[in-house]
């Protein structure tokens, strides 16, 4: 293959990653202008780690241990707040993609020169590249006031910056995948729920998974809803280079079957619009 040729065969894809980054830049941009919102929603998180505080404090305090979980006080007051700062940035979009299906938005986009679920994902992207700083800001300040700051080595960071990428994309896939059953279910709220409670019981984000009794913790990390949530949290309060590179291994298999099950969804459920007519 030629110079020439192979410039020409990369200016595609070129073009087809500039149109999703714009549609990313979009989104980000729409979402930095409703900024003050963002801000006082994250507020909430006040409320909440305050709370945690005050429960693990007299948790701690009543087993006269130093240590839960393999924890301390202020590594678990930690990990609540990343896992907190995850399920308060996502977008709903298992609702959204829903209310398309069911309101016959979805044809329009079938004719658009672009993946639907591309398109979703990255402005899903720009959404939370601005609620998950914000949320982790507000987490940590009162974390940090009530606790004392994070101790976790500054090295590990980027790492867990990677990890919750790859979070936040599994996320955004297994929501795509159940908000299109809506082409089969009239209502996917039900959905919608337990898999939020899923991810509040064994994807970790309430307590660790260690505190699970053998067999549910098998369970749990069988399951993609552990790396959503605990994966990232546990990595930030016990960084080790083994535990990363597992986690990325579990995130990225995980990730490329679910965006697999995402299309193949997407497909048949396609097929329906145009049988039915659009």
């Amino acid at each position: 293959m030629t110079r020439d040729s192979r410039a020409s065969a990369t200016r595609p894809l070129a073009s087809i990653m500039r149109k999703y980054y714009e549609i990313m830049r979009v989104s980000l941009q729409s979402s930095l202008v409703y900024l003050y919102d963002v801000v006082f929603r994250a507020l909430f998180l006040v409320v909440v780690i305050f709370i945690f505080v005050q429960l693990w404090r007299t948790t701690y305090g009543t087993t006269g241990s130093t240590m839960v979980a393999g924890l301390t006080l202020r590594r678990m007051i930690w990990y609540l707040v990343l896992t907190e700062s995850i399920i308060l940035s996502r977008p709903r979009k298992i609702l959204e993609i829903s209310d398309d299906v069911k309101s016959g938005a979805i044809a329009y986009a079938l004719g658009k020169p672009y993946s639907y679920i591309l398109f979703h994902y990255f402005r899903f992207l720009g959404e939370t590249a601005v609620r998950f700083p914000v949320n982790l800001a507000v987490g940590g300040l009162i974390a940090s006031a009530m606790v004392g700051p994070m101790d976790a080595s500054l090295v590990s960071l980027p790492a867990v910056a990677l990890a919750v990428l790859a979070a936040i994309t599994i996320d955004f896939f297994l929501s795509m995948a159940i908000g299109l059953l809506a082409f089969w279910v009239e209502d996917t709220t039900a959905f919608f729920w337990i898999y939020e409670k899923m991810l509040f019981t064994i994807g970790g984000m309430l307590v660790p998974l260690e505190i699970f009794p053998p067999l549910l913790q098998r369970i749990s990390r069988a399951l993609p809803f552990n790396l959503v949530v605990y994966g990232p949290a546990r990595l930030l309060v016990d960084f080790s280079l083994d535990g990363f590179v597992g986690l990325m291994v579990r995130q990225v298999v995980w990730g490329v079957m679910l965006l697999a099950v995402a299309h193949i969804v997407f497909w048949f459920g396609a097929k329906r619009v145009s049988i039915h007519g659009g």
